[in-house]
């Protein structure tokens, strides 16, 4: 994600497979304060996702900002909702963007997460994913809203 933030309560996002050169891109997010979150009529609401366990599990990460300036981020956007359009699935090796659009949702508990994703992020980077976790285990995690 490479993200312009407009404000506290709205951001937007174009989702690339990769942080290389020859990246594609594959989607749109956009982001919302749990503010802006609250005023969604319920049946908008079930399009967004919360992004509280995405920090909590350290499957959110800014690559390449040191700990100091990721974790401010990250605390403020365990308050935030997302409404993720996949247009491409370079994933499964398609050549071009086929299909129809995709509504992205993310893993909000324990166990949906495929390791092996996490795995792999964690060596293309070097990262940790537990010391990341325990980087935020002071952080603030608010319960997220159940139409979410």
């Amino acid at each position: 994600h490479y993200a312009r933030f407009f404000n506290d309560d709205f951001a937007q996002c174009a989702v690339f497979d990769s942080d290389d050169a020859n990246a594609r891109l594959v989607g749109v997010e956009y982001i919302i304060s749990d503010k802006i979150f609250e005023t969604l009529p319920p049946e908008e609401r079930r399009y967004w996702h919360s992004h509280a366990y995405d920090v909590k599990s350290s499957s959110f990460v800014a690559p390449r900002l040191p700990t100091a300036v990721e974790n401010p981020l990250m605390q403020q956007l365990t308050k935030t909702y997302g409404k993720t359009w996949i247009f491409w699935q370079s994933d499964k090796g398609d050549k071009l963007p086929f299909g129809v659009p995709q509504l992205m949702m993310v893993a909000n508990k324990d166990g949906i997460w495929d390791q092996n994703l996490l795995a792999n992020r964690d060596k293309c980077f070097s990262y940790d994913s537990k010391d990341i976790e325990k980087s935020r285990s002071g952080f603030i995690y608010p319960t997220p809203h159940a139409d979410a």
